[in-house]
């Protein structure tokens, strides 16, 4: 439940920021959209992770699967980092490869559980990312925003479904 919320709140800050380069708004997006809502979702999130009993099954256990995610998240945040120190690098480089290494992410977890959506998953993010270069403008922020829908918030939703767990 929390990734498709996380889902929708980065596919509605890239949406936004989109409109607001598309129509030249006079805004500070870095503020109002993207520092505003990270901060507020982050609240919520540690706050509804409190209220929630999580446990794990074996505590200290790492599996394959988080290992790979967690480089994968290294490997995002390096990216950014590199992208914030570099100007050699423009933010159409970073989205392209910012879907690469979440596209390795899907994949490597579909393969490790076995499970298909995933893997399909993975595959149209790195589908995505080439339709992500092949592109020079701000189109691809709005691009970025579907993909999102499309291949994460999507597939588990239908998991979900499948499962009936949650609110379905």
């Amino acid at each position: 439940m929390i990734l498709i919320l996380w889902g929708l709140i980065i596919s509605k800050c890239l949406t936004l920021e989109y409109l607001i380069q598309a129509y030249s708004i006079p805004i500070n997006s870095l503020f109002y959209i993207w520092t505003l809502t990270l901060s507020m979702a982050i609240v919520a999130t540690i706050t509804f992770l409190n209220t929630q009993n999580i446990r794990l099954s074996s505590p200290g256990k790492i599996s394959v699967i988080h290992v790979c995610w967690l480089i994968c998240v290294a490997a995002g945040l390096l990216s950014v980092a590199f992208f914030a120190i570099s100007s050699q690098l423009g933010s159409q480089r970073l989205l392209v490869i910012l879907t690469i290494i979440t596209g390795f992410g899907y994949l490597m977890h579909g393969i490790g559980i076995g499970e298909k959506i995933l893997i399909v998953s993975g595959i149209g993010w790195w589908i995505g990312a080439a339709v992500l270069a092949t592109r020079h403008g701000i189109e691809s922020m709005a691009i970025l925003a579907f993909l999102i829908i499309l291949l994460t918030i999507l597939p588990l939703i239908i998991e979900m479904r499948q499962k009936k767990i949650g609110f379905f």
